[in-house]
């Protein structure tokens, strides 16, 4: 398996081990916020409305510029947005953090090329399939574990595990960076 490989896997599972954290119990926390049923499908909606509208624009754009670098960039910008969830006290807050949230999206189209180009093409489906089965497995158990720290200490709690994840995920997508991990790979266009 190609390094690249490992490192979008890796940081992959950071990153959604802090969604699968936070995923089945999101409306509960809407409720304590004074928000109720359509405050949590209306900024799911937003959420998922500006992510589909990103990645049809960057999509465009990222065959002519370095998705190494993008990748990295919405790593960061999504680390920003799950730690903005420490300061959500009010519903509107709700909508500005998810509204940031979602500019980590421009991730998706490169972080799917470079894991594409870079598969043995021998084993194309075996590492599809490490990286699917993987990532439903890490929300299983991230979906536990965050039931349990907000039962037992509270949101906030929840929130800086759930930062220090995607900072996690923003950190190893850096390692994308190093000249060395691409050794082999230079006559790519990626």
């Amino acid at each position: 398996m190609h390094k690249v490989i490992k490192i979008l896997i890796s940081a992959s599972l950071f990153y959604n081990f802090a969604g699968g954290l936070f995923g089945p119990i999101y409306a509960i926390f809407v409720e304590k916020i004074g928000g109720d049923i359509l405050t949590a499908s209306s900024a799911i909606a937003l959420y998922n409305i500006i992510i589909g509208i990103l990645i049809l624009t960057f999509s465009r754009i990222e065959d002519r510029i370095n998705k190494r670098n993008v990748v990295v960039l919405g790593y960061f910008l999504s680390a920003i947005g799950v730690t903005g969830y420490l300061f959500v006290s009010q519903p509107w807050h709700l909508f500005v953090v998810q509204t940031i949230l979602s500019f980590g999206a421009i991730t998706n189209p490169a972080w799917d090329a470079l894991f594409a180009a870079s598969t043995d093409k021998k084993k194309e489906s075996e590492e599809w399939g490490l990286w699917e089965g993987s990532i439903k497995i890490n929300a299983g158990i991230a979906a536990l574990i965050g039931g349990f720290i907000a039962s037992f200490l509270g949101f906030r709690t929840l929130f800086v595990l759930m930062s220090a994840s995607t900072f996690a995920s923003a950190f190893a997508s850096t390692l994308l960076l190093r000249k060395k991990t691409w050794k082999g790979f230079l006559n790519l266009k990626i």
